[in-house]
């Protein structure tokens, strides 16, 4: 995860900061990563679902198709991980 973090780009170090910080002081966050292909979404989410696992923090993934949650470490798809 400090690997990913030293490649990370200055919008996806902002996005990584503020999703950590809200996780490691249990503040409530509801983000949507949203961009072209080739962007570095996949990297991004990765890096900081990484660093909070060895945080001990637990980090539930989810993507809206099975397509997508097969992108990410340990994801399932939206719908299977909260029954909608």
């Amino acid at each position: 995860a400090n690997s990913a973090f030293a490649h990370l780009n200055t919008k996806q170090c902002a996005i990584f900061h503020t999703i950590v910080d809200a996780a490691m002081h249990k503040r409530q966050l509801l983000a949507f990563i949203d961009g072209k292909a080739g962007q570095g979404k996949t990297f991004l989410i990765n890096a900081f679902c990484d660093y909070l696992c060895t945080q001990k923090v637990i980090v539930l993934p989810t993507a809206t198709s099975g397509y997508a949650a097969q992108l990410y470490s340990g994801s399932r798809t939206t719908h299977s991980t909260f029954k909608v």
